[in-house]
């Protein structure tokens, strides 16, 4: 791999909100705090994705993330639902999904 100081879109993300049907409204807003977010790779369209398992390296304890849009059962139980006409708040995981980030403020 070589590092370059060029502009190109191998390492451009894009923030959007968690569902689709926002996406077009909030082209250009601010980011809210505490929202949860979905990034996308400008170059390939696919969601960046952290499954939360801590590795650990020379800079102590990472996690590792990679472009991977997951898909559970629960999303298929929640889009039948829809299909139907009916929603199940059981399987309503917003915010769930290891495709989802959001962005913090201040001191942890």
């Amino acid at each position: 791999m070589r590092w370059t100081s060029s502009t190109g879109y191998n390492s451009a993300w894009k923030v959007v909100p968690v569902k689709a049907e926002h996406r077009d409204l909030a082209e250009g807003e601010p980011v809210l705090a505490g929202a949860p977010v979905v990034l996308k790779h400008v170059a390939t369209n696919v969601d960046l994705c952290c499954d939360g398992t801590p590795q650990l390296n020379d800079f102590g304890r990472d996690y590792e993330t990679c472009c991977h849009v997951v898909g559970t059962t629960g999303k298929q139980w929640k889009l039948l639902k829809e299909f139907e006409g009916t929603h199940d708040a059981l399987y309503d995981n917003e915010g769930k999904s290891p495709n989802h980030f959001m962005f913090l403020t201040g001191n942890l």
